[in-house]
């Protein structure tokens, strides 16, 4: 994905675990990690504050796809079926990108 990132804040494919991540300086520092392309894990003691904030960072999330949702089981199944089948005998060494459009670059 074509990134307007710093490459040295740049987190595209890490992990990060936020405890307290529902709110305050924990809910803050979740949202600068997503913005830099981390998936973002929260934790809180309060189950619904957590699923709250998890439902704010999916729509952030869902707004940087450009079909604008995320995708769904079935939608990656043939690609799936493609590689675990001989059709994909002479495919080697290639990324088959099922992203909904984020890995494809803005004009």
């Amino acid at each position: 994905m074509t990134s307007d990132r710093d490459p040295l804040f740049d987190l595209e494919g890490k992990v990060v675990a936020i405890t307290g991540g529902s709110r305050g300086l924990g809910r803050a520092m979740a949202a600068a990690f997503a913005h830099r392309g981390a998936r973002v894990a929260i934790a809180s003691r309060k189950q619904d504050a957590c699923e709250a904030a998890a439902e704010a960072f999916a729509e952030t999330a869902r707004q940087r796809i450009p079909l604008g949702r995320g995708g769904q089981p079935d939608e990656i199944v043939g690609t799936a079926l493609y590689l675990a089948s001989s059709a994909s005998s002479y495919t080697t060494g290639s990324i088959i990108q099922v992203d909904g459009g984020l890995a494809w670059p803005p004009a």
